[in-house]
């Protein structure tokens, strides 16, 4: 292991012997390279370095498995394991760099998803919204946004997903007192 992730080890062990879990645990990193795997933390904000693959990736979740919130940007095209950590987070942001994000838009098992430059096929998209719909999967999803590389026929896909548009829309203002 090297240096650097032993002195990180050692001050995040002498954090948690000092405070214990009544402190929120956060790891932000670079993109010169994955931090390590520590305990007790709640959130990740990793940029990843290039050609970083699926499985490195999981081994930073390894010690802290059921983190609340994890933002991973500049990812390259990777897949992840069916049963990866990353499918069973909170709430969580991937910014795909332009590349497809199949595999995290059926795996993903927690609350929020927003998915970052990604690029995703109608019919993907159309099949993702009618289970999530029909409540025949996505049980966990309460929120899920897309930011998309590339465009999408939004009159087929309304066509094939049933959304119904407001006529009307509320607007709320309000003075500061």
């Amino acid at each position: 292991m090297e240096r650097k992730h032993l002195i990180i080890e050692g001050i995040h062990t002498y954090l948690y012997e000092l405070f214990g879990l009544s402190v929120e645990y956060e790891i932000e990193s670079d993109l010169e390279k994955l931090p390590p795997s520590l305990k007790y933390i709640n959130r990740s904000a990793i940029q990843l370095p290039k050609n970083t693959t699926g499985e490195e990736l999981e081994l930073c979740f390894a010690a802290s498995p059921n983190q609340e919130y994890v933002s991973i940007t500049d990812s390259d095209d990777f897949e992840l394991e069916s049963n990866s950590i990353l499918y069973g987070v909170q709430h969580l942001h991937m910014d795909m760099n332009g590349h497809c994000a199949h595999h995290i838009l059926f795996n993903f098992r927690g609350k929020s998803l927003l998915l970052s430059s990604v690029i995703l096929l109608n019919s993907s998209l159309v099949r993702f919204l009618n289970e999530w719909k029909s409540n025949k999967g996505f049980v966990n999803l309460r929120f899920f946004s897309i930011s998309l590389n590339g465009n999408l026929d939004d009159v087929w896909i309304k066509n094939r997903v049933d959304i119904k548009q407001s006529e009307v829309a509320l607007e709320l203002k309000w003075k500061m007192r």
